[in-house]
């Protein structure tokens, strides 16, 4: 016991230096999307979300509940995962489930299933089941409702100025709804959109030419974002690194990171059959230095077989002030893969088209990425 390390401590950390445990569960049994979860011997809790191709939003925070008890013999894990947690298939009667258990001090690494070489824990068609009796067991997400309201209030005022500045108060309210329309289908409706709760980025020194990068950290383009992602081939795990046709931080905040007012917001996200749908819309307000826009963004896949995927995708954005042209992009992206290629062997072919409507670019080819 007094070798465990255990060291980390802060939420989502990666720990890769510690001991810890690991388990996925793949909710609508699709070998392709599912929930990560994993722990240390300290208690720290991380969580993400698991796209097609191994892909994770890490920036997800659910609902759960865990306890880490030290003794003579290691450390035991009690983890507490409320259903309406998970989006799942409310006709399904297994799920896909596995689990990893790490010893740093060894670099042992023991999993349940999926140990083999070409194999790892979120490749998700190497996962055991879980049978579970969702319609005769009484598995409910309840109402599937979350209302997070605000209200925030100031004021200001310098009577020691000259001329004197008299006191100005600030009021502001909204609220963002969240509500389960199916236990597979998740609607979101954020009114007056609150950013005084959002963690802020991490400070860091830009040396190059290139931007920085800061993940999403918002509430309501977090859930569900897994949906939106667009050609993420195999074992590219950092989202990051895939190709990004739609990225949110681009709503509702200007270049330096500074918030814009959004009006009203409406999200769609979830599996029909053998569909994944994301649904997205939102109408910025006019400010003083920036023009109100609306943003709209759908995302379709069509699983086939059982790890590959054909998909479309579209995106609009508009000035509702200028008389402008609205700006879109248009792609396609298919994903046909499989574990089991004469044996145990993975074989995946890839690839995407995006086109879009960029007046900017008059070189032929500049609008066409592929």
């Amino acid at each position: 016991p007094d070798k465990m390390l255990g060291n980390t401590m802060k939420r989502d950390e990666f720990l890769r230096a510690d001991d810890r445990f690991m388990w996925v569960m793949d909710t609508f049994l699709d070998q392709q999307s599912g929930y990560f979860f994993e722990m240390n011997p300290s208690g720290l809790m991380a969580d993400s979300l698991m796209g097609s191709g191994g892909a994770q939003s890490r920036e997800w925070d659910g609902i759960w509940d865990a306890k880490v008890l030290r003794s003579h013999l290691g450390w035991t894990l009690e983890i507490k995962i409320p259903f309406r947690t998970l989006n799942f298939d409310p006709d399904g009667t297994a799920w896909g489930i596995n689990f990893q258990r790490t010893i740093r001090r060894k670099n042992e690494e023991n999993l349940w299933t999926g140990y083999l070489r070409n194999q790892q824990l979120r490749q998700m068609s190497n996962a055991g089941l879980l049978e579970i009796d969702i319609k005769g067991g009484g598995v409910t997400q309840g109402l599937g409702l979350d209302v997070k309201p605000y209200l925030t209030g100031g004021g200001s005022e310098s009577p020691g100025r000259d001329p004197i500045v008299p006191l100005v108060k600030t009021t502001d309210l909204g609220v963002d709804l969240f509500y389960n329309v199916t236990p597979s289908l998740r609607a979101n409706l954020t009114v007056n959109t609150d950013f005084a709760q959002t963690e802020v980025d991490q400070r860091l020194v830009n040396l190059t030419r290139f931007p920085l990068f800061f993940p999403e950290k918002r509430d309501f383009f977090l859930d569900g974002a897994t949906f939106f992602e667009f050609y993420v081939p195999r074992r590219r795990q950092n989202s990051n690194i895939a190709v990004q046709p739609f990225f949110s931080r681009r709503i509702g905040l200007d270049a330096n990171g500074l918030p814009q007012k959004i009006d009203l917001g409406t999200k769609l996200t979830g599996q029909l059959g053998q569909q994944d749908i994301g649904f997205l819309h939102v109408r910025t307000a006019d400010e003083s230095n920036l023009v109100g826009e609306d943003f709209t963004v759908l995302r379709l896949k069509r699983r086939i077989l059982a790890q590959s995927y054909v998909g479309m995708f579209y995106s609009r954005r508009a000035s509702r002030t200028m008389a402008s042209s609205p700006e879109q992009t248009a792609g396609l992206d298919f994903r046909l893969a499989t574990s089991a290629f004469k044996g145990s062997n993975n074989l995946e072919f890839n690839g995407f088209l995006l086109w879009n409507t960029d007046t900017t670019k008059t070189a032929p080819g500049d609008n066409l990425a592929y």
